[in-house]
């Protein structure tokens, strides 16, 4: 036993030990290096991300750069764990590194992430459309033209001939082609029509096609209404070529008449050329569009479609109206 004084019943006295052991403080260093660096490309530019050290050294980070090779473009940040890289060039592959900073200094830099190249941006895509074909004929219009048209044209929306031979037209005359049916002006396109509050509106093919009941509609939106017409398809091609072209146009087209497709894209590419698209059958130049390619003595003509669709027999009667070496050309 003890007593009070610790002293033990035999005499002896019992000294508890302390052990005191002294701290050392662990020196501070700069940060090790960020991981895990990834990006993704953009327009001039690189958004890059990456994980924080697995050591801070002992001292908050206080910030990281990222650094693009080549060029040597960066930027910073104050601790957030992604950047936006700007300043690249669009088509050039770029790695990015990146380095954390504290109090200390600066870590060695990242191992570089994957390459990436920036580039532009494409065309935004859209779509246009109505409720139904005059609809959509409307909504196209609308999108691609200001009030104030020299022309509007019209033609019927339930067969093609005329509106092919008319699209020619309109794009050289910076004009619309409206739908209609053969008896009434649509009620999407009346009102666009009132929109566009154009100088003329050209009616496309006879009444067989659009009736006179349409034209009167359309003396609501303007007095200067019009019908440019022919026997058929293709006396009323030759003659939208007539009342827009003046002879000595730069390259004439040639469609089958009796299908649409290749005198689809024809249009947008006569149109852009400034001039007619004249639709042919498959075996024989109609009599009124060899007149007006004899009017229009143009200096090449391209035939749209291969011989099943417009034979050579076509080729050899259209090499009559030109002398270049271009004639009948297929694909140029």
């Amino acid at each position: 036993m003890s007593d009070l004084l610790g002293n033990d019943s035999d005499g002896f006295r019992t000294i508890d030990t302390i052990t005191v052991t002294n701290a050392v403080d662990t020196p501070l260093t700069a940060p090790s290096a960020p991981a895990k660096v990834t990006v993704a490309g953009g327009n001039a530019e690189a958004t890059v991300s990456w994980t924080a050290p697995a050591s801070d050294g002992g001292a908050k980070i206080t910030g990281y750069t990222i650094t693009a090779a080549p060029g040597g473009a960066s930027t910073t940040t104050t601790g957030a764990l992604t950047a936006i890289v700007p300043g690249l060039t669009n088509g050039t592959a770029y790695t990015f590194t990146v380095t954390a900073t504290n109090a200390i200094g600066t870590s060695t830099p990242s191992t570089p992430s994957t390459a990436i190249t920036p580039t532009a941006p494409g065309p935004a895509t859209t779509r246009v459309a109505g409720i139904d074909r005059f609809g959509t004929s409307a909504a196209i219009s609308a999108s691609t033209f200001q009030p104030g048209v020299p022309v509007a044209y019209i033609a019927n929306g339930m067969n093609f001939p005329d509106a092919l031979s008319g699209a020619a037209a309109a794009g050289t005359l910076g004009a619309p082609v409206l739908l209609s049916t053969t008896t009434t002006l649509p009620t999407s396109i009346a009102a666009e029509l009132d929109r566009l509050n154009p100088t003329k509106i050209v009616i496309l093919g006879g009444t067989g096609v659009i009736n006179d009941n349409v034209l009167t509609q359309a003396r609501k939106y303007t007095a200067n209404v019009t019908r440019v017409a022919g026997i058929d398809r293709f006396g009323t091609s030759a003659a939208i070529s007539a009342s827009t072209f003046q002879p000595g146009v730069p390259v004439a087209y040639i469609a089958n008449g009796m299908n649409f497709p290749d005198a689809l894209s024809g249009a947008a590419a006569a149109g852009t050329l400034g001039a007619p698209v004249l639709l042919s059958t498959t075996t024989t130049l109609p009599t009124s569009i060899a007149a007006e390619l004899d009017r229009l003595n143009p200096t090449k003509i391209v035939i749209l479609g291969g011989t099943g669709v417009i034979n050579d027999n076509v080729l050899t009667q259209a090499r009559k109206y030109t002398i270049s070496s271009m004639v009948g050309c297929r694909s140029c």
